[in-house]
This record gives C-alpha cells, sequence and structure tokens, in this order.
C-alpha cells in the first residue's frame, strides 16, 4: 500500500499602502502626492477622487490646509504644482488614560 502525503498551502495576500499615512487632528489620513495637470482644481480632483462625499468641508479643508502649508490659497494651484492630497480619513480612537 502507497503512503499518501497530504501538504498545505498558504496563499498570502499583502495589501499595498498607496501614499503616506499621517495622524491630523483625531484622524488617520492616507494621502499621496499629486502633479496638478492643466486645468485642474484642488476641489475638481478631491471630487474625482470621491472625497468630498466622504468627509465635512471643514475637516476637510483642515485636513488639506495641514498637509499642505506651503500653498497660501488652497483654491490658487498651478500645472506642474505638487500637492499632497488625502485619499482616504478614517477617525482614531479615542485613547484611553
Amino acid at each position: 500500500m502507497e503512503d499518501k502525503k497530504s501538504h498545505t498551502i498558504y496563499l498570502v495576500k499583502t495589501a499595498e499602502v498607496e501614499g503616506h499615512i499621517y495622524d491630523i487632528d483625531n484622524k488617520r489620513v492616507q494621502a499621496q502626492t499629486y502633479i496638478v495637470q492643466k486645468g485642474d482644481s484642488l476641489w475638481r480632483i478631491l471630487k474625482k477622487k470621491r472625497l468630498l462625499n466622504q468627509s465635512k468641508p471643514a475637516e476637510l479643508r483642515s485636513i488639506l490646509r495641514q498637509l499642505n502649508k506651503s500653498l497660501p490659497n488652497l483654491d490658487l494651484i498651478y500645472p506642474g504644482q505638487q500637492i499632497v492630497i488625502p485619499l482616504r480619513i478614517t477617525s482614531l480612537p479615542p485613547h484611553s488614560v
């Protein structure tokens, strides 16, 4: 009688995180660098990334200011300029004391 051996194979898929992670105002922000194209506006970019539907405008504006401290005016961006845009914003759990 032939001795049969069995083997177990585990497949693991590793998630790749796009961009960088920041902690801002009790939020975890996944963000990426974006190069502004002709015809872009910051709000059009965020709409295309579907972030306007996920966040409150005041919260989003605050996060954008902190990610892009070198921009004096969020409404004035130019082609070729590098900006940091959030991809996902999640609330951090409160710290237990």
